[in-house]
């Protein structure tokens, strides 16, 4: 099924043809990235270089920052353990949600889920799409 929220995804092919251009080594090595497409339309991308990395509005204690009323001062966390990812909502108010199916562009909201290649991820008005790094 077709994801309908207003958010408009980027193409699959374009993500996996970025994808191959994100470093594979060195210092900051890059383990995946989130493409950010905000509730106003600005696209963004966020390498993930951390084991750890902590999705919300408030800048010091965030590494991905985003600038949404509905979204919470420490939203949510990606993890990377032992080979694969995991995402993992912090209490947030208005919750996390992983490939919403809903035309409201949600669906049930999740406490800890592992992430897949693609997977849409939405918080508040924001919606990014997680890619591993090849």
């Amino acid at each position: 099924m077709p994801y309908t929220d207003q958010t408009e995804f980027i193409n699959a092919n374009q993500l996996e043809r970025e994808t191959e251009m994100v470093s594979s080594g060195g210092e900051n090595q890059v383990y995946a990235f989130l493409v950010l497409q905000d509730g106003y339309g600005v696209r963004k991308e966020f390498p993930i270089i951390q084991s750890r990395t902590i999705i919300g509005r408030e800048s010091n204690r965030s590494d991905v920052i985003i600038d949404d009323p509905t979204v919470s001062a420490i939203h949510c966390v990606i993890t990377f353990e032992r080979g694969n990812f995991y995402l993992q909502d912090l209490g947030s108010l208005n919750g996390t949600y992983v490939n919403p199916t809903s035309f409201s562009g949600k669906g049930n909201p999740i406490k800890s889920v592992l992430l897949h290649n693609h997977d849409r991820i939405k918080i508040g008005r924001s919606s990014m799409t997680f890619i591993k790094a090849s």
